[in-house]
């Protein structure tokens, strides 16, 4: 099975390791790492170069995705934020054998949390796995997307070029958007039974009447959108601004 691996970064120098030497160690590996980078003011790019990684510009997540996608060379993109970890040595094996058995034209997987995670980012954790189950049955009963992560993403590169990648005019949301068009358009998505390890330190620092707020401005967005093209675009710039500067990833 032949597949590429594709990283969004900025300023990963403390996670990027991780992630790298579990992939190294995995028993199926990819045949290209590729890590887009958004000018990294810390060691990222000198720790991908040690890897062996292949280093292009990048910028907000959905670029760096897209940049990534528009150089690989394989038809399967596994798309990961440089804070998750495939803690079991044979998680790229049973995932994109689950992938092709189930003849998905793209998946995600479920979240477990770092030990270092603290209770705020267990919970958004939580919530985050708690929104994937719900996802999952709103496609298949409705047609709907009710959210989506970027951290972990299985996409065919014939899908996410037919779809034209990303929405670079996105900063965050991206992720969602792209499996909610992909959904339109009929292709075929999972959440497969696996899990990444994932940080929940771009959550920790916020309050939870920050995050509160983050939750009810994205929900809004989620109801008007493509309805209310002015109300949407208000809820999602109020979004965005609380959320904030995510690092590499979304």
């Amino acid at each position: 099975m032949k597949f590429s691996v594709i990283i969004p970064t900025l300023n990963e120098e403390l996670y990027l390791p991780r992630l790298l030497s579990s992939i190294q160690n995995q028993s199926l590996k990819p045949l290209e790492v590729i890590i887009a980078d958004a000018e990294s003011r810390d060691n990222t790019k000198r720790i991908a170069e040690e890897f062996g990684a292949i280093i292009i510009e990048g910028g907000h997540p959905g670029i760096g995705r897209n940049n990534g996608a528009l150089i690989a060379k394989y038809e399967l993109l596994v798309f990961m934020d440089a804070d998750t970890v495939p803690y079991d040595p044979d998680f790229f094996k049973k995932i994109l054998v689950s992938f092709c058995k189930k003849n998905l034209d793209f998946a995600s997987c479920s979240y477990k949390n770092f030990p270092d995670n603290k209770f705020k980012g267990r919970v958004i954790v939580f919530i985050t796995n708690l929104r994937k189950i719900i996802n999952r049955i709103t496609i298949r009963c409705f047609n709907k997307v009710v959210g989506a992560s970027g951290g972990f993403l299985i996409i065919k590169k014939s899908v996410f070029d037919g779809l034209k990648g990303f929405d670079i005019k996105l900063k965050n949301y991206e992720d969602t958007e792209f499996v909610t068009r992909a959904i339109k358009n009929g292709y075929k998505f999972d959440l497969l039974p696996y899990s990444v390890l994932v940080s929940s330190r771009r959550y920790e620092k916020k309050s939870w009447w920050t995050l509160f707020k983050i939750l009810v401005n994205l929900s809004i967005y989620k109801v008007f959108i493509n309805r209310q093209k002015g109300q949407s675009d208000k809820r999602l710039e109020e979004y965005e601004k609380l959320k904030g500067e995510m690092g590499g990833g979304s």
